[in-house]
């Protein structure tokens, strides 16, 4: 973070030792040691927020790719459906359907039981 290197520290601790003096010097490092911790802590929360925030947003955004494929799939299968019902109707229309001869009209009931004479 700070990239302070052994000759740095030794510096800074004569410093202290001159301003501050020997008496209360492991008071003032103790208090520091409180302070760095507590911003390192921070610093690691703020981190792992950040990226608990990217891990929802991926997830976020593999739900929606996941929705569009599964709504291209849907699709896809009404096509394929469409597609089947198409081919049935051209093979209803392409069938040629076999030619009759004329039936004969044929009798009905009601023609056999005329009052007629000559019928009977």
């Amino acid at each position: 973070m700070f990239e302070i290197g052994f000759s740095e520290l030794v510096l800074l601790f004569v410093v202290a030792l001159i301003v501050v003096g020997p008496e209360r010097l492991p008071g003032l490092a103790r208090t520091l040691g409180h302070w760095v911790a507590k911003a390192r802590r921070m610093a690691a929360e703020v981190k792992g927020e950040i990226e608990r925030e990217m891990q929802v947003e991926d997830l976020k955004q593999a739900m929606r790719q996941q929705d569009g494929i599964a709504e291209i799939k849907q699709l896809a299968e009404r096509v394929k459906s469409i597609n089947t019902d198409v081919q049935g109707v051209i093979t209803d229309v392409t069938t040629p359907t076999p030619i009759l001869p004329p039936r004969a009209p044929a009798e009905s009931p009601s023609s056999k039981t005329s009052s007629d004479p000559a019928v009977k």
